[in-house]
């Protein structure tokens, strides 16, 4: 299935990882890095895991943090951060972010560091020589665009973000974002589930306060205690660009090649260590993680995650209302291949996959960059192979 999609171009390479709770029963790599053919995908081969980061890393640090007893999942916005007391995020609840019941929407910044050279319109319905770009499905972009000079620069700047191999922000941009998102709370929303990234924008902001530490140092400590070596963010500070497989040729924020830096454009602004994305990783190194889910969160005779908060972060607590999702982690209905009580894991937007069942005591682990070199390539979506892999999967230890 695997080699079938990789010779319908729905992506340049792949890994592929699937096992029990204490062993691997397959894996194998698949094609090469990009469509130059010239660098082939292998075990340390790192992929921009993308969303998958709202459970191996945001969920992953509060878990431990819900141990540890500094958070319960009744503490809200307002009792942890400052900035957002008095508006109407400060009653929001540790479950409803995590859970994607807050009432907050979607919110992009992007469209507020750039704008189009000449005027007009950023997108246009229609495919013409001013609009040549297709970003999304019947989405098309202007040509020529400028960057605010406030936020953005080509050049290194002290305190300054790099976000692409020749693009910097200003960390100024945390105040667009505030804004946005206490605009993007709709009353009539919370209670229903609606996905977005930040809900964990605002968890990211919750744990560093209560560590007093990034986000990036948790999640390194965690991974450590796992004996991974090959998991973190920005990958650049800390192994060679040869090993990590390209992304997107972004014609939205960067306007370039995106190889080493995470493709989320909120990740990215934030630092390249966000709460809904920015973890690099290996299949192998997702494969402890599995494991370690598993076996009640031990791993190696450690236990690194007490068996009664994997049982609660995994479990679906809003059930009751027909809304599956467990506590970070993604969950489905009876009614997906995916589903079940004992069933749990994430997808990411770039062409990664883990998912666990518990009950079985199987896991499989699928990392692929099919957004190179276009996000608007849906083969992959299309062909419902991460599924598929999982359907056979499960066929195959009933």
């Amino acid at each position: 299935m695997i080699r079938r999609e990789l010779s319908a171009r729905a992506f340049p390479g792949a890994a592929f990882l699937c096992g029990t709770a204490d062993q691997t029963l397959y894996t194998h790599n698949y094609g090469d890095l990009d469509y130059t053919h010239t660098v082939p995908v292998t075990d340390s081969t790192l992929y921009d895991v993308a969303s998958c980061t709202k459970v191996l890393s945001t969920t992953f640090v509060l878990m431990r943090l819900y141990d540890q007893k500094k958070i319960s999942l009744e503490r809200t916005v307002g009792e942890f951060l400052p900035r957002f007391a008095g508006t109407p995020l400060t009653t929001l609840t540790i479950q409803e972010l995590l859970t994607h019941t807050s009432g907050l929407k979607p919110t992009v910044v992007y469209p507020d560091l750039i704008k189009p050279a000449h005027g007009g319109k950023l997108f246009n319905g229609h495919r013409n020589e001013q609009y040549p770009y297709l970003v999304d499905q019947n989405l098309y972009m202007v040509r020529n665009v400028v960057q605010d000079s406030v936020y953005l620069s080509g050049v290194p700047r002290p305190g300054y973000r790099q976000i692409a191999d020749s693009l910097w922000v200003n960390p100024s941009v945390d105040t667009i974002m505030a804004r946005k998102i206490i605009r993007s709370y709709d009353p009539g929303r919370r209670g229903r589930y609606l996905y977005n990234d930040t809900n964990m924008y605002l968890l990211r902001l919750i744990a560093e306060r209560i560590t007093g530490r990034t986000l990036e140092e948790s999640t390194a400590e965690l991974f450590a205690e796992l004996g991974c070596t090959d998991t973190g963010y920005r990958p650049l500070e800390w192994t060679s660009r040869e090993r990590i497989a390209p992304t997107e040729n972004d014609k939205l924020l960067r306007r370039g090649p995106i190889q080493g830096f995470v493709h989320d454009e909120l990740a990215a602004v934030s630092g390249g260590a966000g709460g809904n994305a920015g973890l690099f990783s290996t299949a192998s190194d997702i494969a402890r993680f599995c494991q370690m889910i598993l076996n009640n969160g031990s791993y190696n005779g450690r236990q690194i995650i007490t068996p009664a908060t994997i049982d609660t972060f995994t479990s679906s607590p809003l059930s009751a209302k027909g809304i599956y999702r467990g506590l970070g982690f993604d969950k489905r209905g009876t009614a997906s291949a995916f589903g079940g009580p004992d069933c749990c894991g994430h997808t990411g937007f770039t062409g990664t996959i883990f998912w666990i069942d518990r009950s079985k005591k199987l896991f499989m682990v699928f990392l692929s960059n099919s957004i190179h070199p276009t996000r608007t390539n849906k083969r992959l979506s299309a062909s419902q192979l991460r599924l598929n892999l999982w359907k056979t999967l499960q066929a195959a230890y009933p």
